[in-house]
């Protein structure tokens, strides 16, 4: 109150002061229009801005109705300078000439009510149509049949931000021209459009949660006679799991497409039809899937037994198992495995026991115990499933297995190992309709992606992947396939086995029982007028000599190696008596990997580097050993560590990342291979000075990243 008064005191108005003035001011300029009020007394002025800009709705109004042609002409000359009035006046003059273009034209309305004509001269003005005189009657009348279009979802997204007006009026105008739905359309050209941004107001729009993940969509799909494969891609629809009677329910790019839900409700001939948006990449990733799944179930490659769990592990690990119940124990064991995401399942006999431990993120852990008295007969069960020998005790077995589960395809490699406590069998899992990501997506490092991506659009050269079994080489090898135009080139492999299935892709398996190789298979790819090769593995001389020679006539060659790193491939073919010069000329790029796990999102915690010293040497991990693979700890900084919880199995790892070391070959590396003794060290040291970087450094990054931890990277990486 104090310095209230010492304000006015001073010769200064008050706060108070200077808002009455305002009005006051506002009041005088508001006070010629007041008339228009008279004509319409059920019209509400607030502060005058209504007499000023005109009524902020769609209602259509007549000549007398309207406020003055120039309102500006009934203010007082004197309120004309302030510049609040002059701002406001400019406003009225620009909404009065837009009205007068657009007053005899009728509104068009839609589900998401019309564009109010705030929002109709705010967007002209977007699209720079304000100026005076006839320009503004034109271009305001084409806007506004332009904003005519945006109905339904349009709207929808416009209103709630996904989606800017001039982008709207875009998409609907190719919809339009189409014949299509809006959703359809914007599905095809999402040219500067976050769709997680459009599908989730879409989704709240409709007050349902749409599908975004590949996995969860592919998760919940489920096979259906009504819907077969080239009717989902043309309705642009796919079934999902529901649990109640007389419900269908169907994920759709576009929901609000009428058409294609009457079409859906009839032939499911369901009750109720239930809608579920899903994002457009979900969609044709499932929809792949879905492909395969009824490819498999109409009678594809090899048997596929439905594998149905309703045992929990209690059930199992009871001791009073009897033969009767080894198919529920088995189809437990496979159940299970699938649902951790494990590559692998091992079936251990030990004596007294019959342990069960399953391959996870690379590391196996144990997953039930049985008596060791059903050791044979859950062997058996697996034999007679893989179409093995069962009486065969004595010899190593292989064979295979096709199952279901959860409605997905696998493919079980069954391996029969005997030892002195019985048959050890270890069965490999693979999921034919698992998402294999794109070379972007793998973890390359960006300036190793750009050079692996050049010399995967070369017409010819050599690229070799190294490392152990596990490491993720297939992956990499496929995901370079993905890349390739498949249209327009063709690409053959030969493999063992044939892990996953690449449409465009000719793939040929390796049976040593018949006679065919990789070296007899590349012999007869060559024949067939291929411009993309991928062997599987360079096992000897001779599959290492053709692919060479194949790279040198013309041919980009895909194949695997193995070697510690990507230096020490081109000695390893050295060493299989492929000539330097050979080697020199033919191998454009070698990339070694291996695979660490990253850390689980939901128990990481921050300690300092102490702790994290403290864990290592818990561990066995010397400093010593941390010097000479040159990781250095600061004691002092913060570090990322997990803790373990339910969501990883207490490991505190969930999932993992590929880490490389990518060798590109140029004139001078190229030299030094040609050149008499060839030294690996040097050859190393050089590449290193032209910016190779090793797998240890890219771990060290992802350390750094907190993606994952030192005791990871030693354990993965302790010997390079």
């Amino acid at each position: 109150m104090n310095a209230s008064r010492e304000t006015v005191r001073r010769g200064e108005p008050s706060r108070s002061t200077a808002v009455e003035d305002d009005a006051t001011i506002l009041a005088d300029v508001t006070a010629p229009l007041t008339h228009a009020t008279a004509l319409d007394p059920d019209r509400t002025i607030v502060d005058g801005t209504d007499a000023l800009f005109g009524p902020e709705s769609d209602e259509t109004i007549s000549d007398a109705d309207q406020a003055p042609a120039t309102p500006e002409a009934e203010v007082p000359e004197a309120l004309r300078a302030n510049p609040v009035v002059a701002r406001l006046l400019e406003e009225a003059k620009r909404r009065s000439a837009l009205a007068q273009t657009t007053a005899s034209e009728q509104r068009t309305t839609s589900t998401f009510g019309a564009p109010p004509a705030s929002e109709t001269a705010a967007a002209a003005h977007e699209f720079g149509h304000h100026e005076t005189g006839h320009d503004v009657g034109h271009e305001g009348r084409r806007f506004q049949e332009e904003l005519g279009l945006l109905r339904g979802p349009a709207r929808a997204l416009v209103e709630r931000g996904a989606l800017s007006e001039r982008r709207a009026v875009s998409i609907s105008l190719q919809a339009r021209d189409a014949g299509v739905g809006f959703m359809r359309a914007l599905a095809a050209d999402r040219t500067n459009v976050d769709m997680q941004l459009a599908y989730g107001a879409i989704g709240k729009t409709l007050g349902v949660s749409p599908l975004f993940d590949k996995s969860e969509a592919i998760k919940r799909l489920v096979e259906c006679d009504w819907l077969p494969p080239d009717l989902a891609e043309q309705w642009q629809m796919l079934p999902l799991r529901s649990d109640r009677d007389g419900v269908a329910a169907i994920a759709m790019i576009d929901p609000f497409d009428l058409v294609a839900r009457d079409w859906a409700h009839r032939r499911s001939a369901a009750q109720t039809v239930e809608i579920t948006p899903i994002h457009p990449d979900a969609f044709f990733e499932a929809l792949r899937r879905y492909r395969a799944l009824k490819h498999e179930m109409e009678g594809g490659d090899g048997m596929f037994v439905p594998i149905a769990v309703n045992w929990t592990r209690a059930d199992v690990e009871r001791a009073e198992l009897t033969h009767l119940d080894v198919p529920a124990v088995v189809n437990y064991i496979l159940h299970r495995g699938y649902e951790q995401g494990a590559s692998d399942i091992h079936v251990e006999p030990t004596g007294e026991d019959l342990l069960v431990r399953c391959r996870v993120d690379g590391v196996l852990q144990e997953e039930i115990k049985l008596p060791g008295r059903t050791a044979n007969m859950l062997a058996s069960r697996i034999k007679v499933l893989a179409n093995l020998d069962v009486a065969e005790r004595r010899m190593p077995q292989d064979g295979r297995i096709g199952v279901l589960i959860q409605d997905h395809p696998i493919d079980i490699r069954v391996s029969s190992l005997p030892t002195v406590h019985g048959e050890k069998l270890v069965l490999r899992l693979l999921d034919e309709g698992a998402l294999r990501p794109r070379l972007e997506e793998i973890g390359l490092p960006d300036r190793e992606l750009r050079t692996l991506l050049d010399k995967i659009s070369a017409p010819f050269g050599l690229i070799l992947l190294s490392g152990p079994t596990g490491s993720g080489k297939t992956t990499t090898l496929y995901s370079c396939l993905s890349s390739i135009d498949r249209r327009g080139r063709n690409v053959v492999t030969v493999e063992d086995p044939v892990e996953y299935r690449l449409k465009g892709v000719h793939q040929t398996q390796v049976d040593e029982n018949l006679g065919l190789t990789f070296a007899g298979g590349l012999r007869a790819i060559l024949r067939q007028d291929p411009d993309v090769i991928m062997v599987g593995e360079c096992r000897d001389a001779e599959t290492a000599q053709m692919a060479v020679q194949a790279s040198l006539t013309g041919h980009l060659v895909f194949s695997t190696i193995h070697a510690n790193d990507s230096v020490g491939v081109v000695n390893r073919l050295i060493d299989m008596g492929v000539d330097p010069f050979l080697v020199a000329n033919s191998v454009s790029m070698s990339v070694a990997q291996r695979l660490v796990r990253v850390h689980c999102a939901h128990c990481q915690t921050v300690v300092d580097g102490r702790d994290v010293l403290a864990n290592l040497r818990a561990e066995g991990v010397s400093l010593e050993k941390l010097e000479s693979l040159g990781i250095d700890i600061a004691p002092d900084l913060p570090a990322i560590v997990t803790l373990g919880c339910s969501h990883c199995r207490h490991t505190g790892y969930a999932g993992r990342q590929a880490v490389f070391e990518a060798l590109a070959l140029d004139d001078d590396l190229r030299a030094m291979i040609i050149g008499e003794g060839f030294d690996v060290r040097r050859f190393r040291r050089e590449a290193r000075a032209r910016g190779m970087q090793s797998m240890l450094e890219h771990a060290l990054t992802l350390v750094e990243e907190g993606r994952t931890s030192y005791s990871e990277v030693v354990r993965v990486l302790g010997e390079s």
